[in-house]
């Protein structure tokens, strides 16, 4: 998700139950991570579970992607759970449980897996969705939190508000992660066509959107500062969209090469968490502490709430 409004870090900590101290340890690879087996298991190629899906919606949603489908994949956690989400109803057609006390809050998709960031216990997950199961690949320590897929492969995993770090994760967990640098306390990050991880800095001078050199860690160059508190960065048509608490959750639309700031559109929501952009350019933004997901329209209005089991 730097030095937070005091408002924001009491509602972003208070929503985290107890997280333990950094352990930058790494697991053995291939270790079990205790997840119960999931209500239903979803196949990257239907959208129909073989079982009937709890409909209970959750208690929130942070980090959001989107499948080749076009269906939501939302991690929630204060459930400490995973949902395969329908934009259309709001269903839910599958859901995946973490190991108690993950507290998951990223996730990205790279060849039929999922895999998600454990803030609390700072384990990196790998969910198997068609048999749902859940292994951990490594730990990097508690506030694991940012994830994406490199273009030429492999995982980029940082940490963020209680820690900082960046670190290069095994898909596998053949190998313990490796850490990278430190390029501060950098949230919620995508890469660009041009290689780029492009990402939300929190520091005491204020928020920025920065690109980062995903090989050394090192922070290359700020694109812009932003006015609030910059919880994520999604890449689309080669514009940044950045989202952005100040006063309300706003989404930014970034040119790369010039830094030019406009506003996007406004969501409405106090307090959101992440974002998506869809093919279409639709934006879809969690709200940290509610089952809906608010859809801007590709002119950046608020089109629609999506609630998260109908």
């Amino acid at each position: 998700m730097r030095r937070l409004p005091l408002v924001l870090a009491a509602a972003l900590l208070l929503a985290v139950p107890a997280c333990s101290s950094d352990g930058g340890d790494a697991a053995p690879s291939g270790t079990s991570a205790g997840a119960t087996s999931t209500t239903a298991a979803a196949s990257s190629d239907t959208t129909a579970a073989a079982e009937p899906v709890d409909q209970t919606a959750p208690t929130g949603g942070n980090g959001i992607t989107i499948d080749d489908e076009g269906m939501l994949w939302v991690a929630v956690m204060t459930d400490d759970e995973v949902l395969r989400i329908d934009p259309e109803d709001g269903a839910i057609l599958a859901r995946f449980a973490m190991p108690d006390g993950a507290g998951p809050d990223d996730l990205a998709l790279d060849d039929g897996a999922a895999y998600i960031t454990g803030f609390t216990s700072g384990d990196v997950l790998a969910l198997d969705p068609d048999s749902g199961d859940v292994t951990s690949i490594g730990s990097i320590g508690a506030g694991a939190n940012p994830i994406a897929v490199r273009p030429d492969g492999g995982l980029i995993v940082g940490r963020a508000i209680t820690a900082t770090g960046l670190f290069a994760v095994d898909p596998s967990g053949g190998e313990a992660p490796v850490a990278l640098g430190d390029p501060g306390s950098v949230n919620s990050f995508s890469f660009g066509a041009d290689s780029v991880l492009y990402g939300p800095l929190s520091a005491p001078d204020g928020g920025s959107i920065v690109a980062i050199d995903a090989d050394t860690g090192t922070v290359t160059s700020v694109v812009s500062k932003v006015t609030g508190f910059p919880s994520g960065v999604r890449v689309h048509d080669g514009m940044l969209y950045a989202l952005v608490t100040d006063g309300t959750s706003k989404v930014q639309r970034i040119d790369p090469a010039t830094g030019t700031v406009t506003l996007f559109g406004d969501t409405g929501l106090g307090l959101a968490d992440n974002l998506a952009v869809g093919v279409d350019g639709e934006v879809y933004v969690t709200g940290f502490n509610t089952a809906d997901i608010t859809v801007l329209g590709a002119d950046g209005t608020v089109e629609r709430t999506i609630t998260m089991g109908g």
